[in-house]
């Protein structure tokens, strides 16, 4: 069907046509007549000129044609004016104007015209035939047509200029008007949004509009005066040909829709017969007819989908009724057990009942009332009043417009969701192994003291429990025997708080206490009992097992005002409790955030060191020397120095074991490689040969491939593996997995040399020694801080290692030697080597040479 706009403009159309149909008949009327004047004006004009204006026009002729005559004698500039131009100026019969007073009844912008064609006719005997407008005397502005030509005596001199005037006056006005509706009309025509054409009666084009030729493609001019079927020949016989001829030969509109080939388009063809033909509408609907079809296949999709649809309209949102149910799916038929005809004119209050959240209704409203989609989650109830929960989204839907027409609503039935949360929600507060609280609600708890102590006075202590060597029970006994255990300890650990205070178990084998109302001596005593309470083994399928506990504590407000902080402090101070020997409680102190916020801060900073380049490293040696008065200089050790460090100085005791904690270790040990080995090199080459060594952590032991990763460090460079030893910590010999001992295997077998530094302050073991390879021990600096000065059990030490190292046929290297009456004492012993202050600091690769090794 054609839209209301489309009949408005073919009802004007048809309006403007009538008026331009009549405007052309006057206009051919007063065309036909302006002719017959003409023929009497020229007549008129003759008859003048044969009678020298001694006869007046006939008043029958100058009635009909409205034409009067004049004359003007170049003598005298006077203007002789016949009885019908007297009547044309609105002037009596007998008046004579001068010329300048006769040019005065012209407009003003005619005036000058008419007085330059005088002007020309007088003096070059040029005719004119003009049409001009004057005021008459009664000030009516009328159109005249003024012929003049100019009159000469027998010796062809011009003595006068005569003429006829002719009212026109409505001739303009049947032009401008036929103008006027013309406009009107093509405006009207190119207005349509739809393409149109006007055919007259042998199926020629009239008119074509702008939408038609985008349409076709085709210009106006390529089409006008041309006959449809010859430039559409393919659409004789088809539906076009059959429904413009029946509505020519019927006499009425035929609307239908077909589908054009030649455009590949879908057409809204209305037909019209008109008196000069057929006027044709096209509005191509192939657009439409895809949404139709896709708005078909949707509403059969939205019928069958699993979520409930309804669709309400979009007004009233705070009428009484609220806005009616225009539409529903097949879901919400089965879900709420209402059929279509139920609820279509219904409000969505239909589904509403006693636990219908209020505030969610409220806020959906509000939504509404202000255009915009919501989210909400509604108790609803069946027709059979069997309650359920939905999740729904709300959205506006306009009209092309933009205009909002309707609401439409997705649910989705949300209570087997809803069920599970719930249990979920019981879940979540309790741990499901122990019974206890979980990190989340001691947290919740903590807050919410937190907060009352802001408006009265209190405080409360935090204890976080942490249990000791628990990983060895899961590793050695398995996961369900560490489970059983862990119930356990939240037995034991419940009975020794008190009744007010809140236990929960946060992580793995860490619990925490919250203690209300708890001063620093009640919290003591407290921590004194968790700690008692793990003194009595615990019994796990019939095998006795010793746990013991590490305790952090904070107290609020003292060691701070929020649960974050809290927390972290109080595992700041548990981690020292372990790191003090396990089996402690430890109050919070600033200086233990103060250190592991520097340990942090030195990890970033070695981290960035390690992984953005090499130079903020450097390797310096101390020379390892002859026992003897010699002194000679027989090894290096290279000892690494870090300069990237931004916090002041840091030195190896300190950043080597945040290296080893932080997994940096293996990293840094190969970057010591590289450097060792690019110097040894480079002493090659300058003729230097002498054998340094480097430390290797145990953690880089225990790593695959490291033995043959150093091996392809020192062929890179060449380095010949005599030159190049390995130091590692007697704790490697404890080590006996298969990856350590293929490691020292391969080191062996390539003849590099390996020492076990620091020796004695571990757990040294003889049968380690006789079975893994090692040339060099390094003693200890602890033993030979105090020999050679009288304190006989130092000596007796230092002579034990001495004697064993002997028996053994591995040499020794005296760590830290400070004094000379050190060094005699090793002399007289029987030591290899000896290292330290007194034979020589750790220095630079060009001191050194420049000291020692030139």
């Amino acid at each position: 069907m054609m839209v209301n706009r489309t009949q408005e403009l073919e009802e004007a159309l048809a309006a403007a046509l009538s008026e331009l149909r009549a405007a052309k008949s006057k206009i051919e009327y007063l065309e036909t007549a302006a002719e017959t004047n003409e023929r009497l004006v020229d007549g008129g004009a003759e008859a003048l000129r044969m009678a020298h204006w001694h006869a007046e026009f006939s008043d029958i002729a100058a009635r009909l044609a409205h034409v009067g005559g004049w004359r003007v004698d170049l003598s005298n500039l006077h203007v002789f004016w016949s009885p019908a131009t007297a009547n044309i100026h609105d002037e009596p019969h007998d008046i004579s104007p001068t010329l300048e007073a006769a040019l005065d009844y012209y407009t003003p912008q005619h005036r000058d015209r008419m007085s330059a064609l005088f002007s020309a006719c007088a003096k070059h005997g040029h005719p004119f035939d003009e049409v001009l407008q004057i005021v008459t005397a009664k000030g009516r502005h009328v159109w005249v047509r003024s012929i003049g030509e100019a009159v000469q005596d027998d010796a062809g001199r011009i003595v006068a200029v005569e003429g006829a005037l002719q009212d026109v006056s409505d001739l303009v006005a049947a032009r401008d008007k036929s103008e006027d509706l013309s406009r009107r009309l093509y405006q009207t025509l190119e207005s349509i949004n739809d393409a149109f054409v006007l055919l007259d009666h042998d199926w020629r084009f009239l008119f074509v509009n702008a939408q038609a030729e985008a349409l076709w493609q085709r210009s106006r001019d390529d089409l006008l005066g041309n006959s449809i079927w010859e430039e559409y020949p393919e659409a004789v016989g088809n539906s076009f040909h059959v429904h413009y001829q029946r509505a020519v030969a019927e006499g009425r509109a035929v609307q239908f829709q077909e589908f054009t080939p030649i455009f590949d388009k879908w057409f809204e063809v209305d037909a019209h017969p008109t008196p000069e033909g057929l006027a044709i509408y096209f509005r191509d609907i192939t657009q439409q007819r895809v949404r139709d079809h896709q708005l078909r296949l949707l509403e059969a999709a939205v019928s069958r989908q699993n979520d409930i649809l309804l669709i309400t309209e979009a007004e009233p949102i705070d009428g009484p009724d609220g806005p009616k149910i225009v539409y529903v799916n097949e879901a919400f038929e089965r879900r709420t057990g209402f059929s279509c005809k139920d609820v279509i004119g219904q409000t969505p209050r239909i589904l509403q009942g006693p636990k219908t959240q209020r505030d969610e209704l409220k806020r959906i409203r509000h939504a509404l009332e202000q255009w915009q989609s919501v989210r909400a989650e509604l108790i609803n109830y069946t027709k059979s009043g069997e309650e359920f929960w939905l999740e729904l989204d709300i959205v506006p839907l306009a009209n092309e417009a933009g205009n909002l027409t309707h609401w439409v609503a997705i649910e989705r039935d949300i209570t087997e969701r809803k069920e599970f949360e719930e249990r979920l929600w019981i879940a979540a507060t309790r741990d499901t192994l122990t019974g206890l609280f979980n990190r989340t609600v001691l947290r919740e708890a903590l807050d919410q003291r937190l907060q009352e102590m802001q408006e009265t006075d209190g405080s409360l202590a935090l204890l976080i429990v942490d249990i000791d060597g628990f990983k060895n029970v899961n590793d050695t006994l398995g996961h369900d025997h560490g489970d059983v255990l862990l119930a356990n300890i939240a037995k034991r650990i419940k009975s020794a708080v008190r009744g007010s205070d809140k236990v929960a178990r946060i992580n793995g084998d860490e619990f925490m206490v919250l203690a209300n109302n708890s001063t620093a001596q009640d919290t003591a005593l407290l921590a004194q009992r968790l700690l008692d309470s793990f003194r009595v083994p615990f019994i796990l399928y019939g095998r006795s097992i010793a746990i013991t506990a590490s305790i952090g504590i904070v107290i609020a407000p003292q060691d701070g005002d929020d649960p974050e902080v809290l927390i972290r402090n109080a595992d700041i101070a548990m981690y020292q409790s372990k790191a003090a020997g396990r089996n402690m409680f430890t109050r919070f102190k600033p200086s233990m955030l103060e250190e592991v916020l520097r340990r942090t801060e030195i990890e970033q900073a070695l981290q960035y060191s390690l992984f953005t380049g090499n130079d903020d490293f450097l390797l310096v040696y101390q020379p390892q020397v002859t026992c003897d008065a010699r002194r000679k200089v027989v090894g290096l050790e290279a000892l690494v120095r870090w300069q990237g460090a931004k916090h002041g100085s840091v030195g190896p005791a300190e950043f080597i074991p945040i290296a080893e904690a932080s997994g940096l270790i293996r990293p840094l040990d190969h970057l010591v490689i590289e450097l060792a080995a690019t110097q040894i090199a480079t002493w090659a080459k300058a003729g230097i040969a002498v054998p340094v060594s480097v430390n290797v952590s145990a953690i880089s032991m225990q790593t695959e491939d490291f033995a043959r990763e150093v091996l392809q460090h020192l062929a890179r460079h060449g380095v010949k593996h005599s030159l190049f030893q390995i130091e590692i910590v007697e704790t490697v010999y404890l080590d006996e997995s298969s990856t350590t001992l293929e490691n020292l295997s391969t080191f062996w077998k390539a003849g590099i040399c390996i020492s076990i530094d620091d020796f004695g302050t571990g757990h040294s073991s003889l049968s380690y020694l006789r079975r893994l390879p090692a040339k060099f021990l390094k003693m200890d600096r602890s033993f030979v801080e105090h020999v050679g000065i009288g304190l006989t059990d130092e000596d007796a030490l230092a002579e034990a290692i001495l004697a064993m190292a002997r028996a053994l046929n591995i040499d020794v290297i005296a760590e830290g030697v400070e004094t000379e009456a050190q060094f005699n004492w090793l002399v007289q012993n029987g030591c290899t080597q000896v290292q330290g202050y007194f034979t020589g600091r750790p220095i630079s690769p060009q001191l050194l040479e420049a000291q020692y090794l030139t």
